[in-house]
């Protein structure tokens, strides 16, 4: 199992790190992390790129009408996404490349879960919760609606891949605000969330 799968989960592997830690390693962790910026600002829709660029004028100064399509605004854009994903820490990242050295050869690094197309929800954190005993996963998923953000949570059992959802029960002007709310979450408010959506 890659290493983004269970990101924000506590199921980090717990052993020490190899002891490859070079430059060039780093570097391809960086080029890892923003190539997952990257592909998450290539599923956004058109409205959620303008939403985008709204927050990366409040955070950074807005780009000129010349600057929109430049490459230096497509990579701010791309780390502003990279900053929602619950992208995995240098240390957990490098055992995963000495553990699976030959799917990276192929891609980029692991990929998002679950990959969104065409403007569908998007999922940017993870959570752990328990139920009756049991290990479940929290996910937020999100996505644009109009000019502002909606997420919603979707729950499965660890290592299953059916869900259950809420509702698009977070709106905020921006994703980051978005996250924050999920992030405030406590463990009650996941359990009752999740209560709600089950048979």
């Amino acid at each position: 199992m890659n290493v983004a799968d269970t990101a924000g989960t506590a199921r980090y592997a717990t052993s020490a790190p190899p002891p490859l830690h070079s430059a060039s390693l780093r570097e391809r962790y960086e080029a890892y992390c923003r190539a997952q910026g990257r592909e998450l600002l290539n599923l956004v829709p058109r409205e959620g790129v303008r939403s985008l660029l709204r927050v990366l004028r409040d955070l950074d100064g807005a780009p000129t009408e010349e600057e929109i399509g430049s490459e230096e605004t497509l990579d701010r854009l791309g780390e502003l996404c990279r900053r929602l994903l619950p992208l995995p820490p240098f240390e957990v990242w490098t055992e995963d490349f000495h553990r699976a050295r030959s799917a990276y050869a192929e891609l980029p690094g692991p990929p998002l879960a679950p990959q969104a197309v065409d403007g569908s929800p998007v999922t940017v954190d993870v959570r752990a919760v328990t139920h009756r005993g049991e290990p479940w996963v929290a996910d937020l998923a999100l996505r644009p609606l109009e000019a502002r953000w909606v997420g919603q949570v979707r729950f499965h059992r660890e290592g299953e891949p059916s869900f259950v959802q809420t509702g698009e029960i977070l709106r905020e002007d921006s994703p980051l605000e978005v996250r924050a709310r999920f992030r405030d979450f406590d463990e009650t408010t996941l359990v009752a969330l999740l209560r709600s959506v089950l048979p």
